[in-house]
């Protein structure tokens, strides 16, 4: 996450080089997203927002990652119904065991 190299499917050339992240705890959710999921608006003009989102987290994570994923595409969803998608929506949720 922190490591040397490209973001996926940049270069299909690119050698990928595995890296490995030590201290992660039991239960702690790790979350990959685009920002077309915090810049995704509302009706009125208002963003989803990063805070947002962490706070779906945050009140999800005792549940699965499935279910986490689920919860917060459901919000953003709910947040975003009537307005037109106008960029790319890819959110990966992790949770360690």
């Amino acid at each position: 996450m922190k490591g040397p190299g490209l973001a996926l499917g940049v270069d299909q050339d690119y050698i990928f080089q595995a890296q490995k992240e030590d201290g992660l705890k039991q239960g702690q959710v790790i979350v990959i997203g685009t920002d077309g999921l915090w810049e995704g608006c509302d009706k009125h003009g208002k963003c989803f927002r990063k805070d947002r989102l962490k706070d779906i987290i945050r009140e999800n994570s005792p549940d699965r990652a499935e279910n986490i994923l689920h919860r917060v595409l459901q919000v953003h969803t709910d947040f975003t119904r009537g307005v037109k998608t106008e960029d790319d929506i890819t959110l990966v949720i992790i949770k360690v065991d």
